[in-house]
């Protein structure tokens, strides 16, 4: 972990840096494993048939780091940019026109690895990298940074402390806030999983990829720069920003859940 975690800090790209492991291996963990959950057991089925062809991963939730893992690997280049979208100050929500056109944002990404997924005509190999990028990328979308502004990196270029730690606006949203927590990712993901009721379940599911987006987006806009002049954030930005937080992650695996029940039904 100490290795991964290592070379990952070199990583290069507008977002790039240790913080664009988004939601951190933990975090990513923690939403697949609420998807997991959520599956029907025939959707289950092919998971863990796709699965059986990686030497890597037998675990759906571990299986959702891969796409960090890979990121510096030379055929896998074109999804750098696939992990996030940047979107300008102000506007309403995402214009894939706009924000899209130069590249694979993680939008597109995950709409393209779906259709891949759900195609019966792909290959196995191609079907099980289209599972693990598009694990990775929903739990990326609804980390709000993610959908953030290109200026700052997605906040890798806003520095703040945090309970005294130096630390990016990143790096918060991506482990401080999950660490803080002093749970396991199991015991997270578990905790989690019982605060989603049925109406969640419905509500949450109903949305699409670029509403997703912009629900990000909006948090991005409205409270996680809220840092105050000294920029020194702790308990009261922890406890302003825990439920949403958490709402993202369980939100994350909800919908990443009803995707793949329907791209592998």
């Amino acid at each position: 972990m100490i290795l991964l975690l290592i070379i990952l800090n070199s990583l290069q790209g507008s977002h790039a840096g240790l913080s664009d492991v988004s939601w951190s291996f933990d975090g990513h963990r923690i939403v697949c494993e609420i998807a997991w959950q959520n599956l029907t057991p025939a959707v289950k089925n092919s998971v863990r048939a796709l699965l059986s062809g990686d030497s890597a991963y037998d675990r759906f939730s571990e299986s959702c780091i891969w796409a960090d893992v890979i990121r510096r690997e030379s055929q896998y280049e074109r999804f750098v940019t696939a992990h996030y979208v940047n979107l300008p100050h102000g506007v309403e929500g995402i214009d894939l026109t706009r924000d899209c056109a130069d590249n694979l944002c993680v939008v597109k990404a995950i709409t393209e690895q779906t259709s891949i997924l759900e195609n019966r005509a792909s290959t196995e190999t191609a079907r099980l990298e289209a599972l693990k990028f598009i694990g990775h990328f929903v739990g990326d979308l609804h980390q709000p940074l993610h959908v953030g502004y290109a200026e700052d990196r997605g906040g890798n270029s806003t520095d703040v402390t945090i309970w005294g730690e130096e630390r990016n606006l990143h790096q918060v949203w991506d482990r401080s806030l999950i660490e803080y927590k002093m749970l396991s990712w199991e015991a997270y993901a578990a905790q989690l999983l019982g605060g989603i009721s049925a109406v969640d379940r419905t509500l949450w599911a109903s949305k699409n990829v670029e509403d997703w987006a912009n629900e990000s987006f909006q948090i991005t806009e409205n409270y996680i720069y809220d840092v105050g002049p000294d920029a020194e954030i702790g308990d009261d930005y922890y406890l302003t920003n825990l439920h949403t937080l958490e709402e993202q992650l369980k939100k994350a695996g909800i919908r990443l859940a009803a995707l793949l029940n329907d791209a592998l039904r």
